[in-house]
């Protein structure tokens, strides 16, 4: 539980605690028991401090980043795009 406050804190500006709150979407005693280690936060709650953080469920929940083989990185984005040709023109659609 203290490691989850600690990450928590490192991502949210000093100060901004009922602000920060209000953009999770979360009451702030909820998010002032999440900073103080005094409750974990619920699956849904993770992924509205996740989201408004802006960094991963799994980094938030236990500190420890995506694997490789979990994520697509963009380089892959590519092969995944099909060019379709429009009818007697040399333009592509996609």
């Amino acid at each position: 539980m203290v490691e989850f406050s600690e990450r928590l804190k490192s991502i949210v500006p000093k100060g901004s605690g009922r602000d920060f709150a209000h953009k999770a979407s979360i009451s702030y005693s909820t998010f002032h028991n999440y900073m103080n280690a005094q409750s974990s936060p619920t699956l849904e709650n993770l992924v509205l401090l996740s989201k408004a953080c802006n960094v991963s469920i799994e980094w938030l929940a236990t500190g420890n980043s995506l694997t490789l083989q979990n994520q697509r990185t963009t380089d892959s984005v590519p092969s995944l795009i099909h060019k379709i040709p429009f009818l007697n023109k040399k333009e592509f659609f996609f």
